[in-house]
C-alpha cells in the first residue's frame, strides 16, 4: 500500500480562525486533473462508527481535501463539495452546488399608481446570508425578477435568499439492505470555486492583454480563495475586452479566455494546482515537423505498450510515478511514429491505478483551407 497521505483542515476562509485538521482513514480514493480546471475532482469513502461519521456530515461541506505523495508534496487540493452518509439501508446526501449565500435580485421597477402600470429603470437588490458566508465563503446567485414593484421586489429577494442559502439534505430508505456505515465525498478543485460569483467590470470598455484580464478575475474572487500572484500566469498579449456585465461565472470567464489561444493560433490552458495557485500557460505542442516547441515547459511523457513494467517514462528517461502524472503534457507511445498525444486529463485511482485521457496533436489545426 503506498504512503499517500489525506488530511482534511477546515474551509479555507475559516483556517485562520478553526484549527480543525485531521488524516483521514479512506478507501475508495481517486482523483482527476484536467488540462481546463487544475485539481479538478475526488472521490473517496470514511469509514468509521455512526458518532464520527454523523459529525462528519454535520460539518465537512466546503473542507479542505488536501493529498501528498509518500514524499510529501501536494499531488491534489479541493472543497468537500458533498456527501452521502449510509447507515443500513438508509442513506442521507447533502452538497453546496445548489447553495446560495448572496442573492443578487435584478428586476424592473414596475409602478402601478398609474394606469396602465408602466415599466421604470432596471435596478438591483443585493441581500445577504452573512451566517452562511462566515462558515463557507460568499457564494453568489443572481436571479431576475422581472417586472415587479419595489416592495414585492424586497420580499420576494428575501424569501429566496432563505430558501437558497439553506443547505438541503436529501434521504432515501431501502429495506432489507443493511450496508455498515460509511460516508462518501466528492470534492472539487478550487477552479470550481470560483464559479461562486459573477465577474463584473464595468468601467472600463476598452481592450487589454488576456492575461491581464485573467488577473482582474482572479482579484474579483470575493473569497480570495485563489493566489493573485502573476508568478505563473504568462504573459498572453492577445487582445480581449475589459467589460463584462456580470452575466457570467468567474471560472467561465478565465477558460473562456483561456480558449482564444495566443501567438501563432496556439493553444493556451488554465488550471488551479498546488498552493491554489493559477497557472496559465501555452499549452505543450509541436511544430509542423512534429518537433516540441522551444517555448514548452515540461517534458513530455512516453511509454512502451510491450514494457512488462508498463511504466510511464519522461524523456529523460525517469519513471513517472502514477500520483505524479499531470495532463498538458506530450504523450508518446513507442511504435507509433514520431506524432504524439496531447494529454488533456489524468485519473488516478490509489494505490497505483492511473487512467491518461488524450488528444490527437495536430500542429496544422489552426490552419485555413482553402
Amino acid at each position: 500500500m503506498t504512503q499517500i497521505s489525506i488530511v482534511a483542515l477546515a474551509p479555507v476562509i475559516r483556517q485562520s480562525v478553526d484549527t480543525f485538521q485531521e488524516r483521514l482513514q479512506t478507501e475508495g480514493e481517486s482523483y482527476t486533473v484536467s488540462a481546463s480546471y487544475g485539481y479538478d475532482s475526488c472521490q473517496l469513502t470514511l469509514r468509521g462508527d455512526m458518532d464520527y461519521l454523523r459529525g462528519w456530515f454535520r460539518a465537512g461541506l466546503a473542507r479542505d481535501i488536501i493529498w501528498r505523495s509518500p514524499n510529501g508534496r501536494v499531488i491534489w487540493n479541493g472543497y468537500v463539495q458533498s456527501m452521502r452518509l449510509q447507515e443500513g439501508g438508509s442513506s442521507r446526501t447533502k452538497s453546496i452546488t445548489q447553495m446560495a449565500n448572496r442573492i443578487y435580485y435584478v428586476y424592473s421597477s414596475l409602478d402601478t399608481s398609474t394606469n396602465p402600470p408602466t415599466v421604470g429603470a432596471q435596478k438591483t437588490i443585493t441581500v445577504n446570508n452573512t451566517e452562511s458566508q462566515t462558515v463557507y465563503g460568499v457564494k453568489i446567485e443572481t436571479v431576475s425578477g422581472g417586472q415587479i414593484t419595489d416592495t414585492a421586489a424586497a420580499v420576494e429577494a428575501a424569501t429566496l435568499l432563505t430558501e437558497l442559502s439553506r443547505i438541503r439534505i436529501d434521504s432515501q430508505t431501502t429495506f432489507g439492505s443493511g450496508q455498515p456505515p460509511s460516508l462518501s465525498m466528492t470534492c472539487a478543485g478550487y477552479s470550481h470555486m470560483m464559479d461562486w460569483f459573477n465577474y463584473s467590470q464595468v468601467a472600463t470598455s476598452g481592450t487589454d492583454n488576456i492575461s491581464t484580464i485573467i488577473g482582474l478575475v482572479l482579484a474579483a474572487d470575493p473569497n480570495s480563495v485563489i493566489s493573485t500572484s502573476s508568478t505563473n500566469i504568462d504573459t498572453n498579449t492577445t487582445q480581449a475586452e475589459e467589460y463584462y456585465n456580470g452575466d457570467r461565472p468567474g471560472w467561465r470567464v478565465i477558460s473562456d479566455l483561456a480558449a482564444r489561444g495566443g501567438a501563432a493560433n496556439n493553444r493556451w490552458v488554465a488550471g488551479v494546482y498546488a498552493g491554489r495557485a493559477l497557472i496559465y500557460k501555452q499549452a505543450e505542442t509541436v511544430d509542423t515537423r512534429w518537433n516540441p516547441l522551444a517555448a514548452n515547459k515540461y517534458l513530455s511523457y512516453q511509454k512502451n505498450p510491450s514494457d512488462p513494467a508498463d511504466m510511464i517514462l519522461d524523456e529523460a528517461g525517469r519513471e513517472i510515478e502514477p500520483w505524479d502524472a499531470r495532463p498538458d503534457r506530450l504523450f508518446y507511445t513507442v511504435g507509433y511514429g514520431k506524432q504524439p498525444q496531447y494529454i488533456e486529463q489524468v485519473v488516478f485511482t490509489s494505490p497505483y491505478g492511473l487512467q491518461a485521457k488524450s488528444s490527437d496533436l495536430n500542429p496544422l489545426r489552426a490552419a485555413v483551407l482553402i
